[in-house]
Formats: structure tokens, sequence, C-alpha cells
């Protein structure tokens, strides 16, 4: 995941947080090739949600719209100009390219071909996207998410450290191997009720429980809030669920 200069100063914050509330995520497990501490896995999760909260919940934003359609044009003008060149400009800038001839590697050649598969990718992704509606601006979309976000990783956690109750965590990659099998698609069905419904869904404003003084400390170290006043858990609660109940997706 790419993340900016602001989201890259706040990660360990988030780790802090997170391994302060639900100690078992020090943890260290394969992350792909990798060793990692599962705090950091979901600490990744904050962050990726915090970039785009109202696709949390099914939503576009008429930046990402704006993103995909410059993508499209980007990639229309870059076939159009490398198809514009003589050939003796496109053997000489290949020549710039390379600093020596390597007509095998016809380079221009494949950057035109794939300048036209990205745009017809993107062309596709874009016409998708606008099927969705987008989100609309009276709702705090960052602290609902993150709210939500705080559950699924209390709820993740809870079936990782006790496998010998909910079982191992389900393959939930579609495009893998294992994943369509009867036994799979049962236990992520089962993977999908937990992380909806095992933690709280309400919190008391003025003395929440352990999930709620996570998500307040989550809140507090995310520093989405311009005006510096971190909600209660409380009320990013009642943002989470009134976002959820009018979604165009169950979190």
């Amino acid at each position: 995941m790419k993340l900016s200069e602001k989201m890259k100063a706040i990660r360990p914050g988030l780790v802090s947080v997170i391994e302060k509330h639900i100690p078992s995520t020090c943890d260290v497990e394969m992350i792909g090739k990798h060793e990692a501490r599962v705090s950091h896995t979901y600490a990744d999760s904050v962050l990726q949600v915090l970039k785009s909260p109202e696709a949390y919940f099914g939503y576009n934003t008429q930046s990402r719209i704006g993103e995909l359609q410059r993508v499209v044009s980007s990639s229309i003008e870059m076939e159009r100009a490398i198809a514009s060149l003589s050939e003796t400009d496109v053997e000489t800038l290949l020549l710039m390219i390379t600093d020596k001839r390597h007509p095998e590697v016809p380079v221009l050649y494949e950057t035109y071909f794939l300048a036209g598969l990205i745009k017809d990718g993107a062309k596709r992704l874009l016409k998708h996207v606008k099927d969705k509606p987008c989100a609309k601006g009276n709702r705090d979309w960052a602290m609902a998410a993150t709210a939500g976000t705080c559950r699924e990783i209390w709820a993740r956690e809870a079936w990782r450290v006790e496998p010998d109750r909910y079982g191992s965590v389900p393959n939930q990659n579609a495009l893998t191997e294992g994943y369509h099998t009867n036994e799979n698609l049962s236990a992520l069905k089962r993977y999908k009720f937990h992380l909806q419904n095992f933690a709280i869904k309400t919190e008391k404003l003025h003395a929440p429980g352990p999930l709620g003084r996570f998500i307040e400390d989550i809140l507090s170290v995310s520093r989405v809030f311009e005006d510096g006043k971190v909600p209660s858990a409380q009320s990013a609660l009642r943002s989470w669920r009134d976002a959820v109940n009018s979604s165009t997706v169950q979190s």
C-alpha cells in the first residue's frame, strides 16, 4: 500500500495504540514472504480506510472518478503521441532511451501497447465505478469508517487467538486455490458474520468500555480532525451504524 507522508507519520502511533489495547497483536506472523507483527497489519487496515473512507461503505467520490478519468486521458495522449512520431524519430528516441541499439527490445512500441492496455482497463474500471453512487458530504466518513475498522480489528484478533474455538482464518482471496471449496466458503460465511457481530455496536458516552477506549485512541492518533476535538466512541459508532444502514454494501 502506497502511503502519504502524513500516513507514514501516524503509522507508529497506530501500532502503539493497537498493541496497548490488544497485547496479543505483538505476535509475529508471516505476511507474504516477510515476518511482521500482527499490529502492523491492523495499522495498515486503518490507514487504508483513511485513504478512502467512503469506499468502506461501498460509495464512490468525485475525486476517484476524476483520477480514473485522468488515467484514461493520459493513456490516450500517450498512444497518440507515440503514434504520431516518424520512423526516424522512433529510432532516435529508442537510442535516447537505451543509449545503444536494442532492436530485439522495442521499448517504445511496448510503451504504446501498454498505454492502450491501461486505457482499456481504466475505462472498464471507470464504468464499474460510475455504476455506484457517490457519497454525500453530510457525514464524517473518516470517523464512521475508522469505528467500523476498529470493530473488525477487535473481531479479527479474537478469532485469530482462539483457533480451537473458531478454526483457522479462512481463505479470503477468491483468486487463490482452495477458496471455492465448500469447507472454506462455509468458514468464510461464519467469519464474515463474526466480523459484523462480534464487537459491540453502541457505547456509553462518559464511560466507554475496552472497545470504546480503543476506538477513541485510534481516532486520536489518526489526526483526521482539524479542530483537534476527538469524537467519542459513542458518536463514532452511531455514525458507523447510520452509514451501514444506508450503505450500498454491508461492512
